[in-house]
């Protein structure tokens, strides 16, 4: 006799009972989950805003945007700076603070390569600047 007949073959009492423990149980083990994700006092305007200038410095390299790409670029290495900065102060959060710096020096390298017109180069280092962006989100979004 398989679950179903079994769960079904119950009495209306019983069977409902059943369905009203297993769903108290699962609220209570619910509320008791630890949230993965911490809160980091930062602004997901501020995120959000940083995402779409890498998605326009993006947009500007591959188009040899010289002038777009170094306005860009410039915003995203300040931004990171203060992300830097935040992640120092609250301190607890070593990989936040790693990906911050590597995301600063990856923005000053691009400074350099869209300088000096080197758009291979830039290209590359802005793929790695999307990805370090991408594992910040995951860990911290």
């Amino acid at each position: 006799m398989n679950i179903k007949n079994q769960f079904t073959g119950l009495n209306k009492v019983i069977r409902t009972t059943t369905i009203l423990i297993s769903f108290c149980c699962g609220l209570v083990f619910s509320s008791y989950a630890e949230d993965q994700t911490p809160d980091l006092g930062i602004d997901i305007d501020l995120m959000n805003f940083m995402e779409e200038t890498n998605d326009s410095l993006t947009s500007n390299i591959s188009l040899m945007n010289r002038d777009g790409a170094l306005e860009d670029v410039v915003l995203l290495n300040e931004l990171f700076v203060m992300l830097e900065e935040h992640f120092a102060e609250i301190g607890d959060y070593p990989e936040g603070a790693r990906l911050a710096k590597k995301s600063t020096t990856l923005t000053a390298q691009l400074n350099d390569a869209i300088t000096t017109d080197n758009y291979n180069n830039a290209t590359k280092l802005g793929i790695e600047l999307s990805n370090a962006c991408k594992s910040c989100h995951e860990k911290f979004k």
